[in-house]
């Protein structure tokens, strides 16, 4: 997948893009947005906060993470959507290099029960990604909290990118409602004539 910019740098260098097709569009928010919610936002973290007691940890049992994974997995409609394989690939990858890659860490609890889970890294010095929010959906609320909870740990920071929608009409809307100060395209691109080194 490349973007606008990409498909441009590409066709400067003298190849030509022969056919280009939209596929995703990620979505980038501003830090201080979502350390600040707007009304909306805000009532979703307190309605979980208000509705139950919860404990909140930076580490976690590997075994106890792979067995609530299992169970989101099966509150999941979609199950054959596309990108469902390459999801679940780079999960099993983060969770085996929590710590090589610094990744952030915040598990909730309920009644000492994993309820959900959301793990972000640093991308650059002002930048940082969101790689994983799971959370039961029984837990009104849980999700936005997760999320409020993940960009405390990268207050330092101006930008984050909370990745695509994975052609999840509802992952979609969810981070619309976020209000995402960038939604970036990208593109499948098909190129023909000799094939170069690009972007050094």
């Amino acid at each position: 997948m490349v973007s606008k910019e990409d498909i441009q740098k590409i066709k400067d260098s003298g190849i030509e893009v022969s056919w280009e097709n939209p596929t995703e569009t990620e979505f980038i928010y501003s830090t201080q947005n979502l350390l600040n919610p707007t009304k909306g936002y805000k009532n979703k973290i307190k309605r979980f906060e208000n509705n139950y007691e919860y404990t909140i940890l930076k580490k976690y049992d590997k075994e106890k993470i792979l067995s609530f994974y299992n169970l989101w997995e099966g509150q999941k409609e979609d199950l054959n959507n596309i990108f469902a394989k390459e999801s679940n690939d780079f999960f099993f990858y983060c969770l085996n290099n929590l710590e090589k890659y610094n990744i952030k860490q915040i598990y909730v609890e309920v009644d000492e029960k994993l309820v959900g889970f959301v793990w972000g890294v640093k991308h650059s010095s002002d930048k940082w990604v969101s790689i994983h929010i799971k959370s039961d959906y029984q837990y009104r609320g849980l999700n936005r909290f997760l999320n409020h909870e993940i960009t405390k740990e990268f207050a330092d920071t101006k930008i984050v990118s909370l990745g695509t929608g994975c052609q999840d009409e509802g992952l979609i809307q969810n981070k619309k409602e976020l209000g995402p100060i960038e939604e970036k395209q990208y593109y499948y691109v098909a190129t023909t004539g000799k094939i170069r080194k690009l972007f050094v």
